[in-house]
């Protein structure tokens, strides 16, 4: 009846270590991947609220009925055609040069990659 009581007592202990060991097998898992995700092209927009193009990383919407894109000049200190944590932003151009009119963020998404319609704004 000793015996069995102490191999209880240490399945208990096995038990224990090898949840342990589950739970931190998946926050290394999470940890990986919060590293490795960012560097395959899922980048995130820093403004909150507004749509997001994470392919490149910008925020994109609609302000006073046109459309507005976050900039890619300075925030592209890389070269990698993201645009970074500056949050710097400009009208978006049509292809005749004038501003984009829209009702909603929704409407700016097929062109809030546009050029600029005039300089980046902080």
């Amino acid at each position: 009846a000793v015996v069995s009581t102490q191999s209880g007592h240490y399945g208990r202990g096995i038990q224990i270590l090898f949840e342990f060991l589950a739970m931190y097998r998946a926050l290394l898992l999470v940890v990986v991947l919060a590293i490795i995700l960012p560097r395959q092209g899922y980048a995130t927009c820093p403004w909150v609220g507004f749509e997001c193009n994470e392919s490149i990383g910008c925020s994109y919407g609609c302000n006073n009925g046109f459309c507005w894109s976050q900039c890619k000049g300075a925030c592209d200190v890389n070269g990698d055609g993201q645009c970074g944590d500056c949050k710097d932003w400009c009208w978006i151009s049509s292809s005749n040069g004038r501003f984009i009119s829209c009702r909603t963020d929704v409407d700016c998404e097929s062109v809030n990659e546009n050029p600029c319609a005039g300089r980046c704004m902080i």
